[in-house]
């Protein structure tokens, strides 16, 4: 367990971000931030590169 345990709390953390974010990202809830280029970019550039 030790040995793989940031390999699945990865993948847990990516599989509840995207059940908890799924209604943006599945349907259009008519939200006005959605088709706002400025919130789009700023949510892509929170995330640090990896390499």
């Amino acid at each position: 367990m030790r040995k793989n345990y940031f390999l699945v709390a990865g993948t847990l953390l990516l599989i509840l971000s995207f059940i908890a974010f799924s209604d943006n990202l599945i349907t259009d809830v008519g939200q006005e931030s959605n088709s706002d280029p400025k919130f789009i970019m700023h949510t892509a550039h929170l995330h640090k590169p990896l390499n």
